[in-house]
């Protein structure tokens, strides 16, 4: 189900036209998002047209996620439901739960956020926007930002994401917190040491996914200067074939001439016999 968006934006606006606000090229977005506010102020929905007027349009990573919602809806709900099963596995591991959990949790949700950040290239891709390195990043992030941060899995559900987000702690940041102990109980020192390690491999892990996205930054360009070259090698060799057709077209008409030339010889010399014949 998804979250009460419009309680959270103060308002009581028509879904269907904020949906369109959101799915509407990013260049157009100012422009209909002003449309709308004039509208329902016509209309006399003064609030809603000023909350309307006030909304922040989507950097290039928000908007390629929001695009993802409304098109791939089934793969976001998934990802939700692996950064929920992920905050679990975490808060678990806290009690002295099984690390393998967590573990499997993080893969997991790592491998649905690799599937999404590649779909969100291809929307960039489409409409004609920049999907570099920078872009890929932040897409990577906000995706698993997503795990930890109750504010952006609920944009992110209702695909009304505006800005970027950085990654936390693998949700032990704001908004995935493990549950708050008894202040009278002193942690165990296993558990602190456990805590400390999950700390560490978090950063480790997300040093690790932010090289990654690097890399696969790198590869994608390195993918479309390949494919440039083999459209390069491919006009070569039609050049190359049309080339050699004329070639052998001119090799066949020289050919032809030669054989002419023989001829018109051959008969040059019969008349020259016949009129040394006449002659004599």
């Amino acid at each position: 189900m998804l979250p009460d968006f419009y309680g959270l934006l103060g308002m009581n606006a028509p879904a269907a036209e904020i949906d369109r606000l959101y799915t509407t090229p990013l260049e157009e977005f100012t422009a209909t998002r002003d449309a709308l506010a004039r509208d329902l102020r016509g209309r006399g929905e003064r609030d809603a047209a000023d909350t309307v007027k006030r909304l922040r349009k989507p950097s290039a990573a928000a908007w390629a996620i929001n695009q993802l919602v409304h098109r791939h809806r089934k793969r976001v709900n998934e990802l939700l439901a692996a950064g929920g099963r992920l905050r679990d596995a975490q808060a678990a591991l806290l009690e002295g739960g099984d690390r393998g959990l967590l573990r499997d949790a993080a893969a997991g949700e790592r491998t649905l956020v690799a599937e999404l950040v590649a779909l969100a290239i291809s929307e960039l891709e489409q409409a004609g926007l920049s999907a570099g390195p920078a872009v890929q990043t932040k897409v990577h992030e906000t995706l698993h930002a997503a795990a930890g941060n109750e504010e952006v899995r609920d944009r992110m559900a209702a695909g009304r994401l505006h800005g970027d987000y950085q990654l936390g702690d693998l949700g032990l940041g704001a908004g995935g917190a493990a549950p708050a102990r008894s202040a009278k109980r002193t942690p165990p020192r296993s558990t602190k040491r456990a805590s400390a390690r999950e700390h560490d491999q978090s950063r480790a892990l997300a040093s690790v996914r932010r090289r990654l996205e690097q890399a696969r930054s790198r590869q994608s360009q390195l993918r479309g200067q390949v494919r440039e070259a083999e459209m390069a090698a491919r006009e070569a060799q039609r050049a190359l074939r049309a080339a050699s057709a004329a070639a052998e077209r001119a090799d066949a008409g020289v050919e032809q001439l030669r054989e002419r030339s023989a001829g018109a010889a051959a008969r040059v010399l019969e008349l020259e016999e016949e009129l040394a014949g006449l002659e004599g």
